[in-house]
């Protein structure tokens, strides 16, 4: 399995990035068309230019923003491990550096807080446990006990 995001998949990621750029740019320019120009338009019915000029320049970008983050996703996770294809070795194949990074992510978190290997705090000696033997039935007791827990015999 590979370890590695190939070279072609980066590539994509940024193109489907680049689309998302341009969206966002172009959806602020139209909203602020709108907002400026566009509103004036309505108010004089139409005469001073058209607000569904704006409106579409708006629907073009929400059409970029989708398709880069189509993209984007599909790059990142590969196309079985995005699921455009149906196959659970290629997904595993694309989403191994992921699982990878995620087991990585768990490791790091364990380490700090102490909980693995070596790094694991020391435990508190525990104190021995005595226990108190019954002289009628054998049973075992807590030291503390002052009556048998098994026949209730005076300890």
């Amino acid at each position: 399995m590979s370890r590695s995001i190939a070279p072609e998949r980066r590539r994509a990621y940024a193109v489907g990035m680049a689309f998302q750029v341009l969206g966002g740019i172009a959806f602020l320019i139209g909203f602020v068309g709108f907002a400026t120009g566009g509103m004036s338009a309505v108010s004089s019915a139409g005469q001073s230019g058209s607000p569904f000029t704006w409106w579409f320049v708006c629907l073009v970008a929400m059409g970029f923003l989708a398709a880069g983050a189509f993209v984007r996703r599909v790059a990142a996770r590969g196309v079985a491990g995005s699921g455009l294809v149906l196959d659970p070795e290629r997904a595993r194949e694309d989403l191994e550096p992921y699982a990878r990074a995620g087991g990585g992510l768990l490791r790091d978190a364990l380490d700090e807080s102490g909980l693995l290997g070596q790094d694991a705090p020391p435990r508190e000696p525990q104190g021995q446990l005595v226990k108190l033997r019954c002289r009628e039935c054998r049973g075992l007791n807590d030291e503390s006990a002052r009556f048998c827990s098994t026949c209730g015999a005076k300890l």
